[in-house]
């Protein structure tokens, strides 16, 4: 890269911070130049980091020798992606009642009414099935009972 081309690179920079617009993009490589340049010329870490749109930290990170443009891993959004076997589970009857009432949508309460139990019972009931389907949450519980493949026994008393 030229001293040209940083210093026009540095104009557009400048003009750009002025004016309040934080969309310049620069690859890494330009960025050490302009950060090189910006910091030969004296500038402060705040100023050359509002010339660059990049927050403060990160130009005192680049003193300290950290390498310019690389970014931290940005954490992926939850998604959890059942792998489900083929397999047989037993439950209850009234484990079955609870999980009829999770596919249809209701919640503790209202499964509760309708079985005419306290809702804390039914909150057990979901988290024995969770422990036997091998889920963490209600809305795996409803995956794995509804997935090709997963039996549901339902023993009665005898």
């Amino acid at each position: 890269m030229t001293a040209a081309h940083v210093y026009d690179l540095d104009e557009v920079a400048v003009d750009r911070a002025t004016r309040g617009d934080r969309t310049l993009h620069l690859s890494p490589d330009e960025t050490r130049a302009a950060w090189q340049h910006l910091e030969a010329q004296g500038m402060t870490s705040g100023a050359i980091a509002t010339t660059l749109g990049v927050t403060r930290r990160s130009v005192v990170r680049w003193r300290a020798g950290w390498p310019v443009g690389e970014r931290r891993p940005t954490v992926q959004p939850y998604r959890w992606t059942p792998r489900i076997e083929a397999r047989d589970v037993t439950i209850t009857a009234r484990m079955g009642q609870v999980l009829d009432g999770l596919i249809a949508g209701q919640t503790s309460r209202q499964i509760a009414d309708t079985l005419g139990v306290q809702p804390r019972t039914v909150d057990c009931h979901v988290t024995r099935l969770s422990r036997r389907l091998g889920a963490t949450d209600r809305l795996q519980v409803v995956a794995i009972a509804c997935a090709p493949g997963v039996t549901i026994n339902v023993r009665d008393k005898a």
